[in-house]
């Protein structure tokens, strides 16, 4: 007898909404009106299943709206935003988007942006080496 299939439950704009919330500490609302906004929630929803874009942007206006972008709109950057790039050009994972890309904070401030790109980089490469010391250290076991 066949196992009926569970159907996968898609966290992807929870998971966007959550980092979006608390990295910009903003109240659900702003969020919810992003995605009740059809031409942004278009934009959020082509990075999520498709192949491309790589790249969403999530600005915070002075007129404090959210403003989803598949690009840099640093021009229009005067208060914090945040960024997602996919790890490979897939459609982000419904079941855990965490790990289909790689989020992070955007600065109006020059300095305070290359600080956080410097830190997003040590990050990764810290994951890097772990995996290959986790690596190593099994061939020499085996």
């Amino acid at each position: 007898m066949e196992q009926p299939t569970v159907p996968v439950v898609d966290k992807r704009l929870d998971f966007l909404g959550t980092y979006v919330q608390k990295s910009l500490k903003l109240k659900s609302e702003k969020w919810t009106r992003l995605i009740a906004t059809e031409d942004y929630k278009a934009i959020v929803k082509k990075f999520l299943e498709r192949h491309s874009p790589n790249l969403l942007v999530i600005i915070l206006t002075p007129a404090a709206q959210l403003v989803p972008s598949n690009g840099f709109p640093l021009v229009q950057l005067k208060t914090k935003g945040v960024y997602f790039i996919k790890k490979e050009p897939a459609p982000v994972c419904k079941s855990s988007p965490g790990e289909s890309v790689i989020v992070g904070d955007l600065s109006p401030k020059l300095v305070d942006q290359l600080a956080s790109f410097v830190d997003e980089v040590n990050r990764l490469l810290s994951i890097i080496h772990s995996v290959y010391k986790t690596r190593m250290f099994s061939m020499r076991i085996s």
